[in-house]
């Protein structure tokens, strides 16, 4: 037995006592007095039922006691069943007619009303109160809620997708017209109780979904001004300056925001709520990957026993990091888009009067989970209404999940319909909701449970793929990884007086886990060679502009991306990419296949990885007239006691099947000019690499046959371990289209062989 349940059962044993003791015949109101002020002092103690026994007690010993009624009418409406709601209009009823002139008690008579979805006779009696007791804030509040309800009913109507035109969009002056009672009489509640957050609340969803993100901000800081460092006032204000676009400021909110929350709070900021976005099993967004990730984790620091403390796990992190859709910007817009769904969920679906946060309501975490809805249908006279998403839906009912319905069985919303009106009436207007006779249907919790998460990127529209190449060689007890990519000119917004672009680049490197091993940022102002042209005037390989970074890591799992922001027309190149590097071994071993439009030699005889000047070819394509240079490195050579390695290198160029293609290697092309050379403008300075540690011989080779496979051999000889060669392949006789080309390596001392493979594309 917990705390509460012996504190109600000690409570209820002296209660039984005192009622039912020789003398209690003749108790006097003031036992009753003292009796009820037992019960509410024991509010913290007792669950629910108990208090609602205890009260009942209280009437039993006097039937006139006003407050009683009123709070187990208030009781009654907490459990918000058809039988509980008419029990507490009999309970608000009798203590009315014990104290008719008590404004709360006629108020609640109201929300008793509202509850039971007869919304235009609650109007009324708010109304009625606001008559008799005009300068009362609860009141003009209460008219303002129902004015936002019928607001946004209208409103997500007029705004359907299929409200383009016809009936629909008759609704919208009614939605006006709501919309500026709402206004009104929220605003004017303000300046009766300028310390009212719910009126804040309420004036802010309406200028939300108006989308007036600027008077979001002005009533929000309205109420800083009343109450400093409100928690939710900081939080909208971020979601404002957030619909406004101005995520820096929306960031430096939300940050201020989370400071001022205890651990508790930032829990569910930050634990409890991302649990509803990481989904089952740790799923990710529709848009992710359905890799598994862990949640975040809550730390207590032992050492602060007494105080709370948040620490952020490296989980944390890696789950915020991995949905970043920009990594250039200083803030991580998906954390942001669920911080500014919980701000909604609490302005729209929470009662801080009443204690109810919005994240914690069923209509919340919905809107957490899935954001806005496509569209939203009501019912009147009901509590129900539906949320309409891409390929589902949630349905709910008095704010709750709906329950689950069979063949045969009572319509859950029977019962409602019913006490909402004549039940003839709603029967025949409604039959469909008193008899299911459809196929079995899930609960809403089930399809909320079922899907998973969804997310927009804000950059979607201005998204592009980069076209790129990642090249691994080892180098030492580290790994060299060579990344390339090239931007379209057509993506870029030139200055015509000048011919320069700005653009922001840059290229990251995360482990397994999403902790940043390397990032290089640059802002760069390039000057482009003419006006930059339309695809199918100029060659494919003029129309981009290369960048390329090179960085060292260690063998392992890790996450490549890259990013370039056009900081005028503000497009998005990005590409983003897990990679594993293997470590050195005792065996043959065979390097990444660097592809490259040109390979040239800085001496007369190469020594290393420096003595070349490679030009790599992100795009993958080539036009025929030129050749398909590739770049290698091969590892742990045997040598014999003379010190002389020997080994063969076989390539072969063939078809490939469809499933091998991936469309992201490739860019859309046009045809190439003949002898077309790739313009090398490249936004990074000139890479310094390690030396290697052998020199090479090379050979030029011709592709053979066009009409079938071809394998060609030459045989190498030198003195290192560890040796680097280059191809180039002439192309002249293949046909169009794209192909595999398949390198080997045989070491003659061992008869050990490695492998690998790329794909190019050939045009005419």
């Amino acid at each position: 037995m917990g705390a509460g349940q012996k504190a109600a059962f000690l409570w209820m044993t002296v209660l039984f006592w005192t009622v039912t003791a020789p003398a209690r015949t003749s108790a006097l109101p003031g036992k009753a007095d003292s009796l009820y002020q037992a019960v509410t002092a024991s509010v913290g103690s007792m669950p629910v039922k108990a208090r609602i026994e205890a009260l009942e007690q209280v009437l039993k010993v006097d039937r006139n006691c006003a407050p009683a009624c009123y709070e187990l009418a208030k009781l009654y409406l907490s459990l918000n069943t058809p039988e509980d709601r008419q029990r507490a209009e009999r309970m608000v009823k009798d203590a009315i007619r014990l104290d008719p002139r008590n404004v709360a008690y006629q108020l609640l008579l109201g929300d008793i009303i509202w509850a039971k979805g007869l919304w235009s006779n609650a109007l009324r009696q708010y109304e009625a109160v606001l008559d008799k007791h005009p300068g009362t804030a609860e009141a003009v509040y209460r008219v303002g809620r129902q004015a936002v309800d019928e607001f946004l009913r209208y409103w997500d109507m007029v705004n359907r997708e299929t409200a383009a035109s016809g009936f629909l969009l008759r609704l919208r002056p009614f939605a006006e017209q709501d919309r500026q009672k709402a206004v009104s009489f929220l605003s004017r509640c303000i300046d009766l109780n300028p310390g009212y957050r719910d009126a804040y609340y309420l004036l802010g969803i309406v200028y939300q979904e108006t989308r007036q993100p600027a008077e979001l901000i002005r009533i929000s800081e309205k109420l800083l001004q009343q109450v400093p460092d409100d928690r939710d006032a900081l939080l909208f204000c971020a979601l404002g300056y957030q619909t406004l676009g101005d995520y820096k400021t929306a960031d430096v909110f939300y940050t201020r925001a989370l400071e001022r929350m205890d651990f508790r709070e930032r829990s569910v900021m930050e634990y409890e709520t991302v649990g509803l976005i990481a989904g089952k099993d740790g799923e990710k967004s529709e848009e992710d990957d359905p890799a598994q990730l862990p949640l975040p984790m809550l730390v207590l620091d032992p050492r602060e026993a007494q105080v709370n403390t948040w620490t952020d796990q490296p989980e944390d992190a890696r789950f915020w990091r991995e949905q970043d859709p920009l990594f250039l910007t200083d803030y991580n817009e998906r954390r942001m888009v669920h911080y500014g769904r919980v701000a909604y969920a609490n302005l729209r679906f929470g009662r801080p009067s009443q204690g109810i946060v919005g994240w914690t309501t069923d209509m919340g975490k919905t809107w957490i989970k899935f954001g806005r809805y496509i569209h939203r249908e009501t019912v009147w006279g009901s509590s129900e209404e539906v949320w309409f998403y891409e390929g589902f839906s949630i349905t709910f009912y008095s704010g709750n999940f709906s329950e689950p319905t069979a063949p045969g069985a009572p319509s859950p919303f029977s019962l409602k319909d019913m006490e909402a009106g004549d039940p003839v009436d709603a029967l025949f207007r409604r039959p469909e909701r008193y008899i299911w006779m459809g196929q079995p249907q899930p609960s809403s919790q089930a399809a909320f449970d079922r899907q998973r998460p969804r997310f927009v990127d804000p950059y979607l529209h201005q998204k592009y793929s980069l076209p790129h190449l990642v090249a691994a060689f080892r180098d030492g007890d580290s790994i060299r990884v060579e990344i390339s990519y090239v931007i379209p000119k057509a993506r870029m917004r030139m200055d015509t007086s000048d011919g320069t672009v700005f653009i922001a680049d840059g290229s990251f490197l995360f482990n397994a886990d999403w902790e940043e091993v390397c990032r290089k940022t640059s802002t760069v102002r390039l000057k482009l060679p003419g006006k930059p042209v339309r695809p199918g005037v100029d060659s494919l390989r003029t129309q981009y502009v290369l960048s390329r970074r090179t960085v060292y890591v260690q063998p392992g799992r890790y996450h490549i991306a890259a990013e370039v922001v056009d900081l005028r027309s503000e497009t998005v190149g990005t590409f983003r990419e897990a990679y594993v590097f293997a470590g050195s071994d005792s065996l043959l071993a065979l390097s990444d296949l660097l592809l490259a439009s040109r390979i040239e030699s800085l001496t007369q005889t190469p020594r290393n990885r420096r003595d070349l000047r490679i030009t790599p070819n992100p795009l993958r394509t080539y036009a025929r007239a030129e050749p398909v240079s590739v770049y290698f490195e091969i590892y742990n050579l045997t040598r014999d006691v003379f010190g002389r390695s020997r080994y063969d290198i076989s390539y072969r160029i063939g078809e490939t099947k469809g499933e091998d293609i991936d469309p992201a290697m490739f860019t859309d092309t046009d045809r190439v000019a003949p002898n077309a050379r790739l313009v090398v403008e490249e936004l990074t300075r000139e890479v310094q690499y390690v030396s290697s540690e052998s020199s090479r011989r090379f050979e030029a080779f011709d592709s053979g046959d066009p009409q079938g496979e071809r394998t060609v051999t030459a045989q190498y000889e030198g003195d290192r371990k560890n040796d680097f060669t280059y191809l180039q392949i002439d192309i002249a006789r293949t046909s169009v289209g794209i192909h595999k080309l398949t390198v080997t390596v045989r070491d003659v001392k061992t008869g050990e062989t490695v492998e690998r493979e790329v794909l190019f594309r050939v045009v005419a």
